[in-house]
C-alpha cells in the first residue's frame, strides 16, 4: 500500500521532471512537505481537458467514484490495486480514460517489530522525483500499487506503482494507450534505498524535515 510520501522538490524541479510550465507553477507552488497523509490535498499531473498538455491540478487524497454521488457516500479510496483497475466497478472507468501522475521524491511503509512498527523511509539513490501511478474522479485522486520489489518485500506485501519517465505519456494519455497495455509499464519499479526514520511521522499532522531523519 502507500499511506504517506513526501513531496520536498522546489517548483523547478517539477516542472523539468514532468515537462510542465514552470512559471504557472512558481506562483502556486507549496512548501516542502514530509509527511503527506490521505484526505489532504496533493498535486496532481494529469491531461489538460483539451487532451493535449500537461497540467498540475490539486485534487483530495481519495478517490470517490463517479457514480457515488447519487448513492450513500463511500468511503475515500486511498490506494487501487494493479491487477483489479480494469475489473472492479470503482477504479473501471477512470482506469481507462482518467489517469494521472502523482509527484513525490518519497513514501513511508511500516516493518512490524515484534509489537510495534518500525516506519521506514524509500526514495531514489540520491534523493530526485519521481511519480505514482494514479487514477482521478472529479476532485479526487488514488495511488496504484502493485506487488512490492525484492528489496521491499520484507517491509510489506504492497508498494506503490512507480512508472518509468518514459512511460508517463503513454500512461496519461488514454487516446495512445489501450487498458491492456498499460499494466506493463508499471511491472518495473526503480531503484530505491529504504532508511528507518523517526516515530514522528506516525503523526499525520507532523511536517518537518525530522520525519525523514535516519532513526537514531
Amino acid at each position: 500500500m502507500c499511506g504517506r510520501f513526501t513531496l520536498r522538490s522546489d517548483a523547478n524541479a517539477l516542472a523539468q521532471h514532468f515537462g510542465l510550465d514552470e512559471a504557472a507553477l512558481a506562483a502556486a507552488f507549496p512548501p516542502p512537505r514530509y509527511n503527506i497523509a490521505p484526505t489532504q490535498a496533493i498535486p496532481v499531473v494529469r491531461l489538460d481537458a483539451a487532451g493535449g498538455r500537461r497540467e498540475l491540478v490539486v485534487q483530495r487524497w481519495g478517490l470517490i467514484p463517479h457514480w457515488a454521488r447519487d448513492r450513500k457516500p463511500l468511503p475515500a479510496l486511498f490506494n487501487a490495486r494493479a491487477e483489479t483497475l480494469a475489473s472492479k466497478p470503482a477504479f473501471r472507468e477512470a482506469f481507462r480514460a482518467r489517469r494521472c501522475l502523482i509527484p513525490a521524491d518519497g513514501f513511508y511503509e511500516w516493518k512490524a517489530e515484534g509489537k510495534s512498527k518500525q516506519p521506514w523511509y524509500i526514495h531514489r539513490p540520491g534523493g530526485g522525483l519521481f511519480a505514482f501511478a494514479g487514477l482521478w474522479e472529479d476532485e479526487t485522486c488514488t495511488i496504484v500499487t502493485r506487488a512490492p520489489s525484492p528489496a521491499l518485500a520484507s517491509l510489506h506485501d504492497r508498494m506503490p506503482a512507480i512508472p518509468a519517465p518514459a512511460a508517463y505519456e503513454a500512461w496519461l494519455d488514454p487516446a495512445r494507450t489501450r487498458p491492456e497495455d498499460l499494466l506493463p509499464l508499471l511491472a518495473s519499479p526503480p531503484d530505491l534505498e529504504m532508511y528507518p526514520v523517526s516515530l514522528l511521522v506516525n503523526r499525520a499532522g507532523e511536517n518537518s524535515p525530522a520525519c525523514v531523519t535516519p532513526a537514531q
